[in-house]
């Protein structure tokens, strides 16, 4: 009763912070049920039907019951949330928030002889600097995880100084990566043509620009090869022909088959029949569900489908459904092919063009601009000021005229927070699509379904002249 009842929200206090839109984002109260049903998204818990207790004024029971851990909470005598978690894919979010790095600040520092400076600082809360202090280890490893370049010839990645980019570049160009350092291997050592690229790393070492014999070690070792999108083709077939070819002295033998040499590695990997069927790309969504988010498989299926026209999309669709709405609670169809036609749209394509079930009907569009309190929005609209109301028109007229980039600034508390919020509901109620951003967590929860520059973008941190987006194409 003391910390894990949820609310009160909904008509018993519709000013409560998890209600949006008249609903709880939180998805209560849940309902009564008689057992605990485990699915793919979050557990349906057994809730009974039992007695009503008085809390905060209102009356609640068994579905206002916040998941928790009865010998957590009785440790730590506080809010705890504890789901049941089940699936063996749970591992790969694990491992985001492992190696995701230390957390973040902005922090703004002011001089009165000086521009004003922003500085990105490293956080360290009491926990973690008690933990690192005392040499604590951050995570166990049981083996060497030795990660293979992927690059077409003279196209590795090179390294460089300011000012000394010339110099550095030529060097860096006749320097051997493990790669064209493979392909030397290969012409050196026999027993080496037995292997595949991802293989040598267990019987060699690269040292100094070169593979040498390893000797008798205690390290258990994994190789893997870096991930390459099918919109990079030449690349993904270069990777592909590495899986499945041994032996090959050069990127000219890659691109050789039966005496004939192909001009591209795509040709190449077709006359070896490697893309007869789909299996191919099967493999690369299985890999990818092993270790990417639900969002990256959607994006990495639609690829796959505008880019290379797999023969069976709609088997595909099917096989990998599960691990592309890994993260929908509801209608998880209509919204896993919402997300998809967008996609298509960009290319000129649709779901009939692959034979997809053409279910992006009214059911998700209406949901997304019903989201929107239409009476809501036109009271907000009605209580901006004139210079509010002039910035807000702006703004809805650009939408017309091909957008235009656009500045709003004004002093704290004259109301930018609330002309950004008026502003993007107001889109979404014309059924397009808003994405908001803010420096930091604590300016983008002020927004609607807003996230961080650095979440959305990509961006690295410290983020500094020469960062650059990751953002894949």
């Amino acid at each position: 009763m003391k910390h894990m009842i949820h609310g009160p929200c909904g008509s018993a206090n519709p000013n409560a912070p998890c209600m949006e839109n008249g609903i709880c984002t939180k998805g209560f109260s849940k309902e009564f049920n008689t057992h605990t049903k485990i699915t793919e998204g979050y557990p349906v818990y057994r809730r009974r039907e039992g007695q009503w207790y008085n809390y905060k004024n209102t009356a609640i029971n068994n579905i206002h019951v916040v998941p928790y851990n009865k010998y957590l909470l009785k440790k730590y005598n506080c809010h705890i949330n504890v789901e049941v978690c089940t699936s063996i894919k749970s591992v790969k979010y694990i491992f985001k928030y492992v190696y995701k790095g230390y957390d973040c600040a902005n922090l703004r520092m002011y001089d009165n002889n000086e521009i004003d400076q922003y500085v990105n600082t490293r956080y360290v809360g009491a926990p973690e600097a008690m933990w690192r202090l005392l040499e604590y280890k951050m995570h166990n490893k049981s083996h060497v995880v030795i990660r293979l370049p992927v690059h077409l010839p003279r196209e590795q990645m090179i390294v460089f100084e300011e000012g000394a980019e010339r110099e550095q570049l030529l060097n860096e160009l006749d320097k051997d990566t493990q790669l064209s350092a493979y392909f030397k291997l290969q012409e050196e050592d026999e027993e080496a043509r037995r292997y595949y690229y991802t293989e040598i790393p267990l019987y060699y070492v690269f040292k100094n620009g070169k593979w040498h014999k390893r000797q008798r070690s205690q390290d258990k070792v994994i190789t893997r090869m870096y991930t390459v999108s099918p919109t990079e083709k030449e690349r993904y077939h270069l990777r592909i022909l590495l899986l499945n070819v041994k032996g090959a002295r050069s990127f000219e033998e890659l691109r050789t088959y039966n005496g004939v040499v192909y001009n591209t590695f795509e040709e190449a990997a077709y006359a070896r029949g490697l893309f007869i069927n789909d299996n191919e790309w099967v493999n690369v969504l299985d890999e990818a569900s092993m270790n990417q988010t639900p969002s990256s498989i959607r994006q990495l299926f639609a690829f796959i489908c505008i880019f290379n026209r797999p023969r069976n999309p709609l088997e595909l669709y099917n096989r990998f459904f599960d691990d592309m709405t890994e993260d929908i609670q509801d209608d998880k169809e209509g919204r896993l092919l919402c997300d998809l036609e967008e996609y298509f749209k960009t290319q000129g394509l649709s779901l009939e063009t692959f034979g997809l079930p053409d279910r992006v009907t009214s059911n998700y569009r209406d949901e997304i601009v019903s989201d929107v309190d239409l009476d809501q929005l036109n009271k907000d609209i009605d209580m901006l000021n004139a210079e509010q109301k002039k910035a807000f028109n702006g703004v809805i007229e650009s939408l017309d005229k091909n957008g235009k980039l656009i500045f709003i600034d004004g002093p704290a508390g004259t109301g930018k927070t609330f002309l950004y919020k008026v502003i993007t509901r107001f889109i979404s109620s014309m059924g397009k699509t808003t994405v908001s951003t803010a420096t930091t967590g604590i300016a983008a929860d002020l927004l609607d379904n807003a996230m961080t520059v650095h979440s959305c973008f990509k961006l690295p941190v410290p983020l500094n002249d020469n960062s650059v987006s990751r953002i894949k194409q």
